[in-house]
């Protein structure tokens, strides 16, 4: 439920996944296209996050699904074309998966849930937290720089 409230503010609905369809079995897949679709830029990446967001959130879209993930990039108005062949390369999910291994190391179990949020390598906050969760943790990280 606080998926939902937290969601409105930037404009996302959360609509429970039905219970008769498949839930995605892996977020890699959405990973490496969000990637795909930094190679076309900031402003491109932003367009795609969102929409990524809304197909999985509001739409219940299966996110590791390469013809959804292609349909998602036509609705953020991507280059298509490119963002197939980037797709298609495997470059993207090299990156992907070296990122998830360095989090592997540094975080070693609590590198299980996304978010993942580490301040100054300490124990990470993972999962969705309220906001004051985020602003403690920042505090704590300040204090010291207070003194």
């Amino acid at each position: 439920m606080r998926a939902g409230l937290d969601g409105k503010t930037d404009g996302l609905e959360f609509n429970p996944w039905p219970q008769n369809k498949p839930a995605p079995c892996s977020s890699i897949p959405a990973l490496e296209a969000a990637k795909c679709a930094t190679l076309q830029g900031k402003d491109a990446f932003r367009a795609y996050d969102l929409t990524l967001f809304k197909g999985f959130f509001e739409e219940c879209e299966d996110i590791a699904d390469r013809d959804v993930l292609i349909h998602l990039a036509h609705k953020a108005e991507l280059d298509v074309d490119r963002f197939i062949y980037d797709l298609d390369s495997g470059a993207q999910r090299r990156l992907v998966m070296a990122e998830f291994l360095e989090c592997l190391a540094n975080f070693g179990p609590y590198a299980q849930g996304v978010p993942l949020t580490s301040f100054n390598n300490s124990p990470p906050l993972v999962g969705c937290a309220p906001i004051e969760v985020y602003r403690t943790a920042i505090m704590r990280q300040l204090e010291p720089l207070a003194r």
